[in-house]
């Protein structure tokens, strides 16, 4: 039996960590917009209207002050998307030591969540190809199903595209839920232990030993996201041209219900 209450029971701790990702969030955003003048005036002037093939040709044949100009603007356009990248590396990496800190856990240096996240590309590629391989077979299931029902009802006719469409969406965001609380696990355990390696065999420890609470939470949070998705579905369509206010609203509601998911997950899977 799922107790969906105490899955509601939640602290300032929520409000302070839903703060932390969402101004880095819009930090992310701001840099990006602000340095966008920047990358457009560099590839404006390295490319100068030209093809490839024109360029080749002029490295060949313009004057050698020319081709310094042109090497000088390469070389500052590659140093400038090295910082930019590095720069957004180290808010997102730092935003998690402040996070994790928050909800009781260790202090991690920014450069370690650095190392977790490369050790995690493996496992990450490993789950998303089994993901694909299920929504494959699901999808399958799913147009099976519903073009028998949809024949018996009409007569005859094609299965609807919208609704494979809709099974799709919510097919991919189940998914999305499932590998937001498995990684959730590995970060709480990787706060706590502050090694890489013993943190992931640490968190696969948990994950086996806690199947049916995780179960229990993914049930809720998919129950979650779908009642918040047809609450939200009339906003789309009188938002639609208001795409600042559409990502503002999205941005909100995304970390509302992350911080909701990660919070669960350590009171009611890692702490156990």
């Amino acid at each position: 039996m799922v107790n969906i209450k105490k899955y509601f029971k939640l602290d300032k701790t929520f409000l302070k960590t839903f703060a932390i990702d969402f101004v880095t969030f819009w930090g992310v955003i701001l840099i990006f917009f602000v340095s966008s003048g920047f990358w457009l005036t560099k590839v404006s002037s390295i490319l100068q209207g030209q093809t490839v093939e024109g360029l080749q040709n002029f490295l060949l044949s313009a004057p050698i002050e020319q081709v310094q100009s042109f090497q000088s603007d390469l070389v500052t356009f590659f140093v400038g998307m090295i910082i930019f990248f590095i720069i957004i590396l180290f808010a997102i990496t730092f935003s998690r030591s402040f996070v994790w800190k928050t909800l009781g856990k260790k202090w991690v240096p920014f450069y370690k969540w650095f190392l977790l996240a490369i050790e995690l590309m493996i496992p990450t590629a490993i789950y998303v190809i089994a993901f694909l391989i299920v929504k494959i077979l699901l999808l399958q299931i799913v147009s099976f199903i519903g073009e028998t029902f949809y024949n018996s009802i009409i007569g005859s006719g094609l299965y609807p595209q919208s609704l494979i469409d809709l099974s799709t969406l919510y097919i991919n965001l189940f998914g999305i839920i499932l590998y937001l609380i498995l990684l959730f696990i590995t970060f709480s355990s990787f706060a706590s232990e502050l090694r890489v390696f013993k943190a992931i065999e640490q968190s696969y420890h948990i994950m086996r030993k806690s199947i049916i609470q995780i179960s229990k939470l993914f049930l809720v949070a998919c129950l979650v996201a779908i009642i918040l998705s047809v609450i939200l579905l009339p906003f789309r369509f009188t938002l639609q041209f208001q795409p600042v206010l559409t990502m503002f609203l999205n941005s909100v509601l995304t970390f509302l219900f992350i911080n909701w998911v990660r919070i669960n997950t350590l009171q009611n899977i890692t702490k156990k």
